[in-house]
């Protein structure tokens, strides 16, 4: 619209110089109708150039709007998505964090066990130690008593040995003996009081004479 009043009051100047130079008469209804005609056809290439901008910049800023819309509502499926997303991770965070809990807790206990495994670890590695003191000690007395033993059977084969001798000694001399009392006269030899006589046992000292003797062993 500017460059429009711009180019006619342009024209309108030209038109003046042109007048005074020539001195002619000059129609000035006319020009300034073919001016005014001129800056209405101006108005209406100009008008109709800026509506048809006009317009060209509506569909575009009601496509850049849709595409906003649309980046828009996409932006919101991603935030709720995203909501979604966060709110489980709370939970997975919640649940990772008991089971941390859980974790620690149990940790602690085995480490206290370990304490007290160690702790059994020690006192049966101290009963090793004295069991080994104890199975040397035990190893050194079967030692001592196995050669004691192996001492005290050669001991005893030396008195069985010598039990044996004196076995054989004694039933050759039985032998001989039973030889001479076989070669010996047989004695035959009674004695009694007298007939039917019951002595009662007394508190003192008693003689007592056996009348009645038999015997086959001359008397002197």
């Amino acid at each position: 619209m500017r460059a429009a009043i711009s180019l006619l009051v342009l024209l309108l100047s030209m038109c003046g110089v042109q007048t005074e130079s020539n001195g002619t008469d000059f129609d000035l209804s006319t020009e300034l109708k073919e001016l005014r005609d001129m800056v209405v056809e101006l108005r209406g290439r100009h008008v109709a150039s800026e509506l048809k901008e006009l317009r060209d910049m509506v569909v575009e800023l009601r496509g850049r709007h849709v595409a906003s819309e649309t980046k828009v509502g996409a932006l919101e499926a991603d935030n709720v998505a995203v909501k979604q997303r966060l709110v489980a991770s709370e939970s997975k965070v919640e649940v990772l964090e008991a089971d941390n809990v859980a974790v620690k807790e149990r940790l602690a206990a085995s480490e206290a066990d370990n304490v007290a495994l160690k702790e059994r670890l020690a006192v049966s590695e101290a009963d090793n130690v004295a069991l080994k003191e104890r199975l040397v000690v035990s190893e050194t007395t079967v030692e001592a008593l196995e050669r004691a033993l192996q001492d005290t059977k050669a001991e005893m084969k030396m008195e069985v040995d010598n039990l044996k001798k004196e076995d054989a000694e004694i039933e050759k001399k039985a032998e001989n003996l039973e030889k001479e009392i076989k070669a010996a006269p047989k004695v035959a030899f009674s004695a009694a009081l007298r007939k039917s006589v019951y002595t009662e046992s007394v508190s003192n000292d008693m003689n007592l004479v056996f009348k009645r003797v038999f015997t086959n062993v001359c008397l002197p």
